[in-house]
């Protein structure tokens, strides 16, 4: 949150992983671009649509997608209409 980025990474690799600092500097630029604080629901909310549309919260999950799925090490489940 703020200038403060919060994430899952194996023990030794925090900070070493380029791709994945990358994607969360992205969600840091999201947070700002949404005034704070209002971005944890918007963030709530889009990872709701996407546990509906998927049974996953990144697939369709706005922010995530436009931080860039992969380098968040996350795989993009398809709806079944797209595949």
């Amino acid at each position: 949150m703020g200038n403060v980025v919060l994430y899952r990474a194996a023990h030794g690799v925090a900070g070493r992983n380029e791709l994945l600092l990358a994607h969360e500097e992205r969600h840091s630029t999201q947070y700002a671009y949404c005034l704070g604080l209002p971005f944890l629901v918007f963030y709530g909310v889009a990872a709701g649509w996407s546990m509906l549309r998927t049974g996953n919260p990144a697939s369709r999950n706005f922010f995530e997608r436009q931080a860039g799925l992969a380098a968040g090490g996350y795989i993009d489940h398809r709806i079944e209409a797209e595949a």
